[in-house]
């Protein structure tokens, strides 16, 4: 009975869980990005892959949000240090709530001190954005102080450097 009870005051008030869910990747290593990351993004689309709702769309280095709502943003980034020192090397998600200035809301950072051999390294950051007007809040990332001989890690069959959107609930 209190299980019933519970879906029923669900259904009253209005809460309907997460309405959406979607995941992508960056989809092809590369060498020292830097500044606005514009391309190579892709949908996670392997069969073990789902989509929920409506999904997030991506042009130019601009995310852009399906409905208004309270949203959780979740990276996952690969960094690759070949074979030289690379101590700051980091990837920002920036919000605007005026689709124009934008504030960093995450930075995900990694570095080597060998010059000796390569370093892997997998990183996470995460941020909670309240999605008040979808023409208004925009999110991008941007790539700063990689090396050289550094990488992004992105591959187009597994989720190396990926972004996870979650829609928790109403705004």
């Amino acid at each position: 009975m209190a299980i019933t009870k519970l879906i029923a005051d669900s259904i009253t008030s209005g809460a309907v869980g997460i309405t959406m869910a979607d995941l992508w990747r960056y989809n092809t290593s590369t060498q020292a990005p830097s500044g606005l990351l514009t391309s190579n993004f892709e949908r996670a689309d392997d069969t073990s892959s789902a989509l929920l709702g409506t999904g997030m769309t991506f042009s130019s280095g601009t995310w852009s949000f399906p409905t208004t709502g309270i949203y959780l943003i979740k990276a996952s980034v690969g960094f690759n240090f070949a074979n030289q020192q690379d101590n700051n090397a980091n990837l920002v998600i920036g919000i605007t709530n005026n689709n124009s200035s934008y504030d960093d809301v995450a930075i995900i950072f990694s570095g080597s001190n060998s010059s000796s051999h390569f370093s892997r390294f997998s990183q996470y950051g995460h941020a909670i954005v309240d999605v008040t007007d979808t023409s208004q809040v925009k999110m991008q990332i941007t790539a700063n102080s990689f090396e050289s001989g550094s990488y992004l890690e992105g591959y187009t069959d597994r989720n190396d450097t990926a972004f996870a959107f979650i829609r928790l609930g109403d705004t």
